[in-house]
């Protein structure tokens, strides 16, 4: 399992009325020297900047210093980026660097303004903390939080760091999850095969899905398109190759792709196909399966070998991967019997990935913890005894949702791994997404049919 809200309307109508700004600096004064002295504060640019401006604390010197706290400007426009806020340095008996906080980016690709510790020195310097700005817009993209420089003194404390936030659900509360008894069917295919990957699409109001047929080894397969509440287009992509989907930051539908062993992107409108990445240190991928994507473009997937056909596995292994934008594949797990479904939890701080553990009712569902660079710690146990688990996806109060192949049905679990219940659909059910305008309907395949039930919280697009 970026997960992206968008603002498209809100970007159109600033881009129309507010144009672009300029850019202004300030820079907090310098304290006085005295028992205690507490630097001026800085102040980024004004609203509607494209650029937010810089703000800078300004320096306390004294028996107990406090740097000024430098808050980046807001930036607002076709692409806003929020001004980076620098806290001052705090120089004395007890030095402490002032906060940092980065302004606020929207628009159509919103970039939350770094903010940035200040550092204190003296007999017990404790860095400033540093809050990354929001990021808000067709692809937002948190500040980065840095905190500041250790103390240099007695007792140096470091300064705290946190990052930007991901608008796509806000920040709660949310309700436990009212779990409906069972799914209803909303529209069937016909033929051998299954429908997989659904993706709602925010711009379009739009799920698309994956229609995989038996016919032919490895399966061709077909993406659909459903407006709700019924209407399906069989003709969007009548031919892919590919199974899960997903959706990044600039609104297109990313793919995990068996025909090429790729994953693909695919223009939503025009449906035009790009490969991204197509091998593992020059082996090419088995199958890829399924992706999720971090609100920085990372993509994690998986690569089973049940698409594979006659084709020779060269990376000896069924495993799952990640891949920073524009690098390449870095393995998280190469141990697993056929991984399958995989999801971010909402903080993207833990990776859930479900594998087939040789059939049966193996199962089961690790959670990886996930580093700020992309790469994963070590697995531990989240959920075992599932005949089959396969697509999963994860609501904004951070609950799992795994579809249980076996079973038929979708498994909800909480946070700490706790069963919470499940919802009735069909045999053969593969996967789930959040959609509708609201992002309250949980959209299911199952076999070849589609499936919806009405949730009481929203959850995410894949």
């Amino acid at each position: 399992m970026s997960r992206a809200s968008r603002v498209i309307s809100l970007t159109v109508l600033i881009l129309g009325h507010l144009g672009c700004g300029s850019e202004s600096d300030s820079d907090g004064g310098a304290g006085g020297v005295a028992p205690i002295g507490t630097g001026g504060a800085g102040t980024g640019g004004d609203t509607g900047s494209s650029t937010g401006g810089t703000g800078v604390g300004g320096t306390g010197v004294g028996g107990t210093g406090t740097g000024g706290a430098g808050t980046g400007g807001d930036g607002v426009g076709g692409q806003g980026t929020g001004g980076a806020g620098t806290g001052g340095t705090g120089v004395g008996g007890a030095g402490t660097g002032g906060a940092g906080t980065g302004g606020t980016g929207t628009g159509g690709a919103g970039t939350g303004g770094d903010g940035v510790g200040g550092q204190g020195t003296g007999g017990a310097g404790t860095g400033g903390t540093g809050v990354g700005g929001a990021g808000t817009g067709g692809a937002e993209t948190g500040g980065t939080g840095t905190g500041g420089d250790a103390g240099t003194g007695g007792d140096g404390t470091g300064g705290e760091g946190t990052g930007g936030t991901n608008e796509l659900c806000g920040t709660g509360p949310f309700p436990a999850p009212s779990l409906p008894g069972s799914a209803t069917p909303v529209w069937s295919g016909t033929g051998s095969g299954l429908f997989e990957g659904p993706v709602w699409i925010d711009a379009q109001g739009a799920l698309y899905f994956s229609d995989m047929s038996w016919t032919a080894d490895p399966p061709p397969s077909a993406i659909h398109k459903l407006t709700p509440p019924s209407t399906v287009d069989t003709g969007f992509v009548p031919n892919t190759g590919c199974n899960g989907l997903a959706v990044n930051s600039a609104g297109l539908i990313v793919a995990a792709c068996h025909d090429n062993q790729e994953i693909a992107t695919y223009d939503p409108v025009s449906a035009a196909r790009t490969m991204l990445i197509d091998n593992y240190q020059g082996n090419s991928f088995n199958s890829p399966n399924d992706l999720t994507i971090r609100s920085d473009g990372t993509i994690y997937f998986t690569d089973p070998d049940w698409q594979l056909g006659g084709r020779t596995s060269e990376t000896g292994m069924t495993g799952a991967y990640y891949v920073v934008p524009g690098g390449a594949a870095q393995l998280v797990d190469g141990t697993l019997d056929n991984p399958n479904g995989i999801a971010l939890s909402p903080d993207e701080t833990v990776l859930y990935l479900g594998d087939y553990n040789n059939g049966g009712s193996n199962g089961r569902v690790g959670a990886y913890p996930v580093n700020p660079d992309g790469s994963t710690g070590a697995r531990s146990e989240f959920a075992s005894g599932l005949s089959g688990p396969d697509g999963m996806g994860v609501d904004c109060a951070g609950n799992l949702y795994v579809a249980e192949n076996g079973a038929g049905v979708v498994r909800v679990y909480a946070p700490d791994g706790s069963q919470l219940g499940s919802i009735s659909v069909a045999a053969e059910t593969t996967n789930i997404a959040f959609g509708g305008s609201d992002r309250q309907t949980l959209y299911v395949t199952a076999g070849k049919n589609l499936y919806s039930a009405q949730m009481n919280l929203p959850g995410y697009p894949y």
